[in-house]
Formats: C-alpha cells, sequence, structure tokens
C-alpha cells in the first residue's frame, strides 16, 4: 500500500486524535483541513497547538483547492498530501503542546536571527516528525515508501538549507 492508499483512513484518524486532545472528542470539525496560501515553500503543511482551543493540520495548497476543505482531496495529489499530513501528525506524536519546538518554529516564521539551539531545534523536530509519520502510515498498512522517502529527504533537505543560510543570533 503507498501512502495515498492510507490517506481517507489516516484524515479520519488525525481529526479524531485531534479532537481528543482539545478535551471536545465529538468535535473533529476543522481539526485537520485544507488551506489556500499564495505558494507552497519547504512548509506543505503546519501542525499548530492552539492553547485552550482544538489542535490543527493544515494541509497548504497554492493552487487546486478541493471543494470541501475539511475531506481528503483523493484524486489531485494523494500521496502528497498523505505524506504531509503523516508528517504533521508526527509533530503532533512528538511535540503535542509545542513547549519544546514552537518557539523556535515562531522565531524561523518571523525571520528573526536563530540560535544554534534553535536551528538544532527545528531540524531534530522535523526528524522526529518525519519518523513518527513514518510509523503512523505503517500501522495503517503503508509498505511502499518510495514517494515518503522522496518528500522526506526533499523537506529535510530544504530545511537543512534553508537553517544553513539564516544568519545565527546570540545564545
Amino acid at each position: 500500500m503507498t501512502p495515498a492508499d492510507c490517506f481517507a483512513v489516516l484524515w479520519r484518524e488525525t481529526q479524531r486524535e485531534l479532537a481528543r486532545a482539545s478535551g471536545r472528542p465529538e468535535n473533529v470539525g476543522r481539526t485537520v483541513a485544507y488551506e489556500a496560501v499564495c505558494s507552497v515553500g519547504v512548509e506543505a503543511g503546519i501542525y499548530i497547538w492552539r492553547s485552550g482551543r482544538f489542535p490543527t493540520i493544515r494541509i497548504y495548497r497554492s493552487s487546486d483547492m478541493p471543494d470541501d476543505v475539511e475531506l481528503p482531496d483523493l484524486k489531485i495529489r494523494p500521496v502528497e498530501d498523505a505524506c504531509t499530513l503523516a508528517h504533521e501528525r508526527g509533530h503532533f506524536i512528538s511535540d503535542p503542546d509545542g513547549k519544546r519546538s514552537q518557539a523556535a518554529y515562531t522565531s524561523l516564521r518571523n525571520r528573526d536571527a536563530l540560535t544554534i539551539r534553535a536551528k538544532t531545534t527545528i531540524i531534530d523536530e522535523e526528524r522526529r516528525a518525519w519518523a513518527n509519520g513514518r510509523d503512523v502510515l505503517k500501522a495503517l498498512g503503508c509498505d511502499d515508501w518510495s514517494a515518503f522517502n522522496a518528500i522526506e529527504a526533499e523537506c529535510l533537505r530544504g530545511y537543512e538549507e534553508g537553517l544553513a543560510g539564516r544568519p545565527t543570533g546570540p545564545a
């Protein structure tokens, strides 16, 4: 099975898991959804812990938005979307409340200078999220890793190159 074959089940399970974490397990709406962005760079999605509200995962699209953004799009790019969702769920597994890594990611998104520690936090968290995402897909029966491996390598390389090119601030 490829990640695309697991995508619909992965989406539903992730919705339920995020809703459970919020303390309102019956309300899964908007926990996982597509979001339109100007361009998709190294981040094809995002996991956000919103204190006091639902944790959410967004899968970014710069075009070809599905008609219903709260359902998995099984037609346009299900392999990429499944890998992105598995990876973002991997962040939820690794750092569910954002305490370990959120400050570093906020600095990155704000284009602040990053300490060596912040850069290390980000790349380590990215690696953990990909490993956790692989475990999630494996538990769903995925056994064809060619696309996942390629997307993982491309994303990690993008982070490594991007962080290497960022100014390093004081510790």
